[in-house]
């Protein structure tokens, strides 16, 4: 065997250990991620098994509120990653900068004048939790927001997310339909204004 053969078979052992290395990573990231869910479970029955006056507050919190799941995606994402390891991270950005730029009050939100098939960036960290038709918008995307704010986008189209994905602020949302697309923000089940939002940043 010359030199070159053996610096091409060490350098395919170190290749194999490092992947074998991230399997190892993989594998004891998910064994952690159901383990903790397995312990949240548990606490839970054994909680609500303590007494009634815990069932009462257990059925009151989590059936009766309004739990934004947003908020613990959002710590869970920081803390220990994503909650499929099979995510893939965006490799670039397409556009950046501040989408609001003259806005116009229109019904519950905004109007604000752009380029028809103008990408257009999440303004907020969160869910996607609808798509469709909301009269006097249009077609309709709306983003439950980390910071609790439900942001509706309307007249977007070629969305580049499915359903309950987990968007990150500055991910392109999708193109405009028109020269313009309506943006409104809405906090515990009422609109609020462009001002009450850049407060809960």
């Amino acid at each position: 065997m010359n030199d070159v053969e053996m610096a091409l078979l060490r350098h395919k052992e170190r290749t194999m250990q490092t992947v074998k290395k991230k399997d190892d990573k993989k594998i004891s990231r998910m064994f952690t991620k159901v383990l903790l869910s397995i312990i949240l479970v548990l606490a839970s029955t054994i909680y609500i098994k303590l007494s009634p006056e815990n069932l009462a507050n257990f059925k009151k919190v989590v059936l009766e509120s309004n739990l934004t799941f947003t908020k613990i995606n959002d710590w869970y994402h920081n803390v220990f990653g994503s909650i499929l390891p099979t995510v893939k991270e965006p490799d670039e950005q397409v556009v950046s900068g501040d989408i609001i730029n003259t806005p116009e009050p229109y019904l519950d939100g905004y109007k604000v004048v752009s380029s028809k098939g103008s990408p257009i960036e999440v303004l907020t960290s969160g869910l996607f939790v609808y798509q469709g038709e909301k009269e006097g918008y249009g077609n309709v995307f709306i983003i439950q927001g980390v910071n609790g704010v439900d942001v509706w986008y309307g007249m977007i189209d070629d969305c580049a997310f499915k359903l309950y994905d987990y968007v990150e602020a500055g991910d392109i949302l999708g193109n405009t339909t028109e020269d313009y697309y309506f943006l409104a923000f809405k906090k515990e089940d009422k609109f609020i204004s462009y001002e009450e939002y850049q407060n809960t940043l």
